[in-house]
């Protein structure tokens, strides 16, 4: 995932943003085994910046 592409946060009983969609404004490059793939995401429904795991959020759109 990159910076600018669209996405949207998989549905998942835990997190009150499911379904959500929103455009990634970081994202972490480690390729480290003991630390998570973090990624901030613009969403547009509250207007603010969540971090999620990238596992837990699903590509539209990649940014051209």
């Amino acid at each position: 995932m990159k910076i600018g592409d669209l996405v949207r946060i998989k549905d998942d009983s835990r997190y009150d943003d499911s379904g959500a969609v929103g455009v990634i404004r970081w994202a972490s490059p480690t390729t480290n085994v003991h630390l998570y793939r973090n990624c901030g995401i613009y969403l547009f429904n509250t207007g603010t910046i969540e971090v999620y795991r990238q596992k837990h959020v699903e590509l539209i759109s990649e940014r051209r």
